[in-house]
């Protein structure tokens, strides 16, 4: 459940969103960096250039609807993180794992923050976005499917290397 707080402004909700938008393309460049197969390298990279799309989509939006007011974001984001652990090996399994409750939540929060803000055009474009989070949240959920089976399809080579261990962080 995201916690917002009331009586949030338009340029509030636009900070938050940025950051949020920009938080995601960090963490899904952080995990391409680490995993193997070039497949789902291609796919992150997809996802990559989609949250920065979306930034760039609010920053632009920002500028039209409060011109020579500079960005503020927040320092911590109102939308939930991945999280996953500080130390030792990764699957790649729980990667995906992560980011789709990041996903999932992210488009939560932008389908909350629409029905709670006095813009129409910035209500239309969160609940957009809402629907694209959505959208990422399942191509990953197709990814993990296919990594738990063993990254096999009948009839065709393997597709992953199963779900190799990585590692991250320290």
């Amino acid at each position: 459940m995201i916690k917002l707080p009331k009586g949030l402004t338009t340029i509030a909700v636009l900070g938050i969103a940025i950051q949020s938008e920009i938080e995601a393309a960090r963490y899904y460049q952080k995990i391409r960096r680490v995993v193997q197969s070039p497949s789902l390298k291609d796919k992150l990279g997809f996802l990559i250039g989609e949250e920065e799309k979306h930034q760039s989509i609010l920053t632009d939006y920002y500028h039209q609807k409060f011109p020579g007011i500079s960005v503020s974001t927040p320092f911590v984001s109102a939308v939930p993180k991945p999280v996953i652990p500080q130390k030792g090996r990764i699957t790649v399994s729980t990667l995906l794992r992560a980011a789709m409750k990041s996903e999932e939540a992210a488009s939560k929060f932008y389908r909350t923050l629409a029905g709670r803000i006095n813009d129409t055009q910035g209500s239309l474009l969160l609940k957009y976005l809402s629907k694209v989070e959505n959208s990422h949240y399942h191509l990953l959920k197709n990814e993990l499917e296919l990594i738990e089976q063993g990254g096999r399809i009948k009839g065709v080579k393997t597709v992953y290397q199963m779900d190799r261990a990585v590692h991250i962080g320290p």
